[in-house]
């Protein structure tokens, strides 16, 4: 998928990691830890003794559905091929979810100590490419979860089939997609803090360096006045006395 997601059906996960996802490494752009999501599905046929049973859950719809994390495919071969399409977004869905909650969770134990270190006061030896970097990788994976894909929202492609929609709808209810982009995006709003945090620090910091050097320009530009004066008043002196002589 244009995604950089592999869905594969008929296929072991052993099978997929060691051989298809090395094909694709070449092409990677930025290289992200593997996230995999393993399903059982089985294809239903009209003639089965259990498909009137099966359909239950389905609410009747005579359509492909999904069971307790098993994906039911029914229909003609034309019907199931497309269902395998959208089923198979729904679960990429999930697995670029799991990358960008696996880079959250990278960058918030990078940063753990030093929150601990600002929790007990401690001095922090942070440059301000360091915290600059922190703030970055946070606005790149809000922007990742929220604007630069659909991973909050249902592709534009399933709109005008409602059949498509409710199986994309479906997996990616069984595989809790909405629920966790909830949750990511509240610990993007904590982590965003204690960035901010860091910012407004360094920006402290150097406030706090500009008035420091103020006050030594300040000092400086006194001890050469008060040195002008001196010399000035020697002069003063002197030509007084040469008067009086």
């Amino acid at each position: 998928m244009k995604t950089g997601t592999i869905v594969a059906w008929d296929a072991e996960e052993s099978d997929v990691l060691n051989k298809i996802v090395p094909i694709f490494n070449d092409a990677s752009v930025t290289p992200y830890i593997v996230e995999t999501e393993d399903l059982d599905y089985v294809e239903l046929e009209n003639s089965d003794s259990n498909v009137e049973d099966l359909k239950e859950f389905n609410e009747g719809n005579p359509g492909s559905f999904v069971s307790k994390e098993i994906i039911c495919l029914s229909g003609s071969p034309g019907d199931k091929l497309l269902d395998k399409v959208a089923f198979s977004y729904g679960i990429s869905r999930s697995t670029r979810l799991a990358i960008l909650e696996s880079s959250l969770e990278r960058h918030i134990n990078m940063t753990k100590d030093t929150t601990k270190k600002l929790s007990r006061g401690e001095r922090l030896r942070l440059s301000a490419k360091d915290v600059l970097s922190s703030s970055g990788r946070l606005l790149l994976l809000r922007g990742k979860l929220n604007l630069y894909s659909q991973l909050t929202e249902t592709p534009d492609l399933y709109w005008d089939e409602p059949n498509l929609e409710k199986i994309y709808t479906d997996i990616s209810k069984v595989l809790e997609v909405n629920a966790r982009a909830n949750v990511l995006n509240k610990k993007l709003d904590y982590a965003s803090e204690d960035a901010q945090t860091l910012v407004e620090l360094l920006k402290s910091r150097n406030e706090s360096k500009l008035e420091w050097i103020i006050i030594y320009l300040i000092v400086i530009e006194v001890c050469f006045e008060t040195h002008h004066f001196y010399e000035r008043f020697l002069e003063k002196n002197s030509e007084s006395k040469a008067v009086q002589a």
